[in-house]
């Protein structure tokens, strides 16, 4: 990239990418020419995402603060969501941030940039499948990870007290997609059902209360990994 002295760049997105570039020109240009938006305080590693779900790792141990990132590599962190970009006048507009509805804490703001870096990533896909944003959980961000985590523990609570009243109790956890996000997902599920014991729920036989199924629509988990990769890695799923 080609820099003037008068520079001024904007990076939406503190993902890896966005959060690698930020740190790097910030270093090199300073918190006055670099700023990094993101609608978080924090930066999970995406492909940690599945062991947040489950519990196997603490989001709040793991997670990376923008603000002392920003601090230790010399950029300018912007708490809010990017919702606007008018590319003739060469500026974004960040939204308000409200503690609760009504009470806004961070009025709207509206940044100039010389150079902007969109670094969004990516989301869940539901190929139009009626019904699926509506009453799914997405692996995307680390509150959808919270979110996921959250359910699961009301979820085997419930079937530890239906299992007093005499009823099987079995949570089915389905995983449309067996990609390698999923593939994690269902694998470290099952290793971390053993936890549920430790979460008070003892009268729980973990592996048989926690049904997994996994959906993919190609031929074979890891489709874009070698056959045999694929074949090794379903037959473990299995046993």
């Amino acid at each position: 990239m080609d820099l003037t002295d008068m520079d001024n760049i904007v990076i939406v997105g503190g993902g890896a990418g966005g959060l690698e570039l930020a740190c790097k020109l910030g270093r090199k240009l300073g918190a006055q020419r670099v700023t990094l938006v993101d609608r978080n305080f924090y930066h999970v590693w995406k492909p940690s995402l599945h062991e947040v779900a489950t519990g196997t790792i603490d989001m709040h141990q793991e997670a990376l603060s923008y603000t002392m990132l920003a601090h230790r590599n010399r950029f300018t962190f912007v708490f809010g969501a990017f919702t606007r970009l008018d590319a003739v006048r060469k500026t974004i507009v960040v939204a308000a941030v409200d503690d609760a509805p009504g009470d806004v804490t961070i009025p709207e703001r509206t940044l100039p940039f010389s150079r902007l870096c969109i670094a969004v990533g990516g989301t869940a896909n539901y190929f139009d499948t009626p019904g699926a944003a509506e009453h799914t959980i997405s692996l995307g961000s680390a509150a959808d990870a919270q979110a996921f985590r959250m359910d699961m523990l009301k979820k085997m609570t419930w079937a530890q007290h239906r299992k007093g009243q005499h009823h099987a109790g079995i949570v089915s956890v389905v995983i449309v997609g067996g990609g390698a996000t999923g593939v994690e997902l269902a694998a470290e599920l099952r290793e971390a059902s053993q936890r549920y014991i430790e979460y008070g729920l003892r009268q729980l036989d973990p592996v048989k209360t926690i049904s997994i199924t996994l959906i993919e629509s190609a031929a074979r988990i890891l489709p874009l990994l070698p056959e045999r990769i694929s074949e090794v890695a379903a037959g473990i799923l299995e046993d």
